[in-house]
């Protein structure tokens, strides 16, 4: 099929600039534009969300094959009678109430912002401003980076903070998943990963290079005939493993206080609410065994000394806090809409697979290992471009995976 140049074909869709607006603003002024106070409990990246969630109902209204993702209603509808139960009879604080389920708020408002305006024609301009957002990061990060080098004092490559933005570290990460599909001469391919790998090494999050890793060694196991996938992917869990017991990045102190704290939150899940409940909102994340574990073991009194932080301060691994939210079973039906993407990829041959599917398939990959490791879920500074990839990559799927035009 002859490839279409889309720069000619219909603009963009009103919601869908709003979408791509807020989250290059992002990029650019990170937390200074996330974290904006107007008054109270309003900020600007939140009110200009929601009300382009707010105009969105319009345009869903209007579109006339509508992308129900009905597992992704049922959680939402779930977490909404959680919340009136947390309000209107554990009468759990109000504002830690709101605080917590801002994971379900970004999560609503992103899928009703993409079912607003979706189809095939839109779906390529996701598709190209997850690249450009991608490409963009890469470019801001190397330019800070010697910026850094250049006027800061006792600068060190790696073991500091070293990213622009929490989106440029997002967008660093997705960027391998468009060197190892998009670009196509293997020398340049395997130049352009090492180079990669290295990138990510400088931002200061260990769990960033093991997402980059993940995508790496993904499109690796996608290159093997189906018979050996499987075996290829138990390897990479093999390999994932053995990071977390050699090296020293994955077992310092903050390591080891995340690898607590989800033990016994994963346990207190289990056992006291059975797999199939959750602890609803406004209510402290860590138990009390986790708080004895974390004193003990760590000599870490975090939240006895900062209550609040009990409330505001969940895992560090956002699915597993969408589990302590509602339980673990129905937490996972968040992944129910990617078992076609995931089954489809690793049944199909790799010359007979469309490219823009797949880089969709990796940039998930490294986005959920990023997700498992961090409060990204739950913050506003990169959960819109996150569950932009989402949703395209379900939609991909559904609709236009069988394309021959690419990105």
């Amino acid at each position: 099929m002859k490839k279409q140049n889309i720069l000619s074909s219909r603009p963009l869709h009103p919601i869908q600039m709003g979408l791509f607006i807020l989250i290059e603003l992002l990029l650019i002024f990170g937390e200074t534009f996330s974290k904006f106070n107007l008054y109270g409990f309003f900020y600007l990246y939140d009110t200009a969300l929601f009300l382009l969630g707010l105009i969105s109902v319009f345009y869903f209204i209007k579109q006339t094959n509508k992308d129900w993702n009905w597992p992704i209603l049922v959680l939402l509808i779930l977490s909404f009678l959680y919340l009136l139960y947390s309000y209107f009879i554990a009468h759990n604080p109000t504002n830690y109430i709101i605080r917590q389920y801002a994971l379900f708020i970004y999560l609503g408002l992103g899928w009703l912002i993409f079912s607003s305006f979706v189809n095939k024609q839109y779906q390529k301009y996701n598709v190209r401003f997850i690249v450009i957002i991608a490409i963009a990061s890469v470019a801001l990060q190397i330019g800070y980076i010697m910026y850094l080098s250049v006027f800061t004092d006792g600068f060190s490559l790696f073991g500091n903070m070293n990213y622009f933005s929490k989106m440029s570290l997002v967008g660093t990460i997705i960027a391998g998943a468009y060197v190892m599909v998009f670009i196509k001469k293997p020398f340049y391919k395997w130049l352009f990963a090492i180079a990669y790998i290295t990138l990510t090494t400088t931002l200061g999050h260990s769990s960033a290079f093991l997402g980059a890793f993940a995508i790496v060694v993904t499109y690796i196991i996608l290159q093997l005939p189906n018979k050996v996938k499987i075996a290829g992917a138990v390897i990479m869990g093999i390999a994932v493993l053995a990071f977390f017991l050699l090296l020293p990045q994955f077992s310092d102190d903050n390591a080891e206080w995340r690898l607590v704290f989800w033990k016994y939150s994963l346990k207190d899940i289990i056992t006291n609410y059975y797999t199939v409940l959750g602890h609803g909102f406004g209510v402290p994340y860590p138990t009390q065994e986790t708080l004895d574990a974390l004193r003990e073991n760590l000599n870490s009194p975090w939240f006895e000394v900062r209550p609040e932080e009990m409330y505001t301060s969940p895992m560090h691994n956002s699915f597993i806090t969408l589990a302590f939210h509602i339980g673990l079973l129905p937490s996972l039906i968040i992944f129910v809409p990617l078992i076609k993407p995931f089954k489809e990829t690793f049944l199909t041959n790799s010359n007979l697979r469309n490219p823009q599917a797949d880089f969709l398939i990796l940039s998930w990959v490294g986005l959920s290992v990023w997700s498992s490791f961090n409060v990204v879920l739950e913050l506003p500074h990169t959960s819109a471009y996150i569950w932009l990839v989402y949703f395209s990559l379900v939609y991909q799927f559904r609709h236009s995976h069988h394309s021959d035009e690419e990105a």
